[in-house]
């Protein structure tokens, strides 16, 4: 049924690992993160974020096809990672947002004149769609 945006999204994923490598695009999303809850880089070690945030990048555009894919699974996912964010007091579904918006904002600004209107339609699709997880994960956990 969503073949074809997650055909649009993880071509974008692709493409803009391919133009400025997973590094930066991982690096840029922390760094609108930090911008955002500025309060959250305290959380992380410094040391290790150069390795973890690649990692962290791949979680999330995995959640985000997931939402398509498997819509329980993202579902579930998304509870869970609430839950293990509410360690660190972290209750706050604009932190959430930021994430997957921000992963967006990532890809959009590497692939640059490459950005299409279908591109933007499928991301702001699935990015409502995980708002909407988010919504209700948050409201039924506190």
């Amino acid at each position: 049924m969503y073949d074809h945006h997650i055909a649009v999204i993880e071509g974008s994923i692709q493409r803009g690992i391919e133009k400025v490598g997973l590094d930066a695009l991982s690096a840029n999303m922390f760094k609108q993160l930090f911008e955002q809850f500025p309060e959250t880089a305290s959380m992380f070690d410094v040391e290790s974020l150069e390795g973890f945030a690649p990692e962290k990048f791949s979680i999330i555009t995995e959640l985000i096809l997931d939402s398509f894919r498997h819509p329980e699974y993202a579902e579930s996912t998304i509870q869970n990672e609430i839950l293990r964010h509410h360690m660190y007091e972290l209750y706050d579904k604009e932190y959430y947002f930021t994430l997957i918006e921000s992963v967006k904002n990532c890809i959009q600004v590497a692939l640059g004149d490459e950005w299409t209107p279908e591109m933007q339609e499928c991301w702001d699709d699935a990015i409502a769609g995980l708002q909407g997880l988010i919504q209700k994960a948050t409201r039924e956990l506190g």
